[in-house]
């Protein structure tokens, strides 16, 4: 009963802005994710095209 009361107590102290401010930094690393995802593939994008030009370049002398 203490506990709940402690529980109930925790989660009415929080004001309202401060669930309004964990948005943003979610958001934050939301858009940090997206833009790691958009590099790792313009990575292996790039890769492959250099990969592919090397193999060419290497049975066109052989």
């Amino acid at each position: 009963m203490i506990i709940e009361k402690n529980i109930a107590f925790k989660l009415n102290e929080k004001p309202i802005e401060d669930s309004l401010v964990e948005r943003p930094k979610r958001i934050k690393q939301a858009l940090k994710r997206k833009s790691a995802n958009e590099d790792k593939k313009i990575n292996q994008i790039v890769a492959s095209i250099l990969l592919r030009e090397i193999e060419d370049k290497y049975f066109e002398v052989y």
